[in-house]
């Protein structure tokens, strides 16, 4: 393999991605966009990416599959890194975690 060749795939290897354990705990971000995938009411999986700065929506996909959704995202080529939602971890169904309830969303009622 070519030094050139290595260090590309090195470098690819680095990007942060999204996975079937991290994709519901933040998004991507880097000094411009915002790339994430949220649950939709109807149980799909909506890929956005948006300008943060402006809030712009620049694309927006639903996919019927989590695993779906995460390949989509990740190839998208940008210098990603990942920012945690809260710093609780997962919360479980009684708010166990490291919130102890108190920050966990699954927790909260709706108003």
């Amino acid at each position: 393999m070519e030094k050139s060749a290595r260090s590309t795939q090195s470098a690819q290897e680095s990007l942060v991605k999204f996975n079937l354990d991290n994709f519901t705990k933040g998004f991507l971000l880097d000094d411009e966009l915002m790339g994430g995938i949220s649950l939709t009411e109807n149980g799909e999986f909506n890929v956005y990416i948006l300008r943060h700065a402006t809030g712009e929506v620049l694309g927006s996909q639903t996919f019927p599959t989590a695993s779906e959704a995460i390949r989509t995202m990740n190839q998208v080529d940008r210098p990603w890194s990942f920012e945690a939602i809260n710093k609780c971890g997962d919360c479980g169904p009684n708010g166990g975690g490291s919130c102890q309830g108190k920050g966990c969303k699954k927790l909260q009622t709706k108003t």
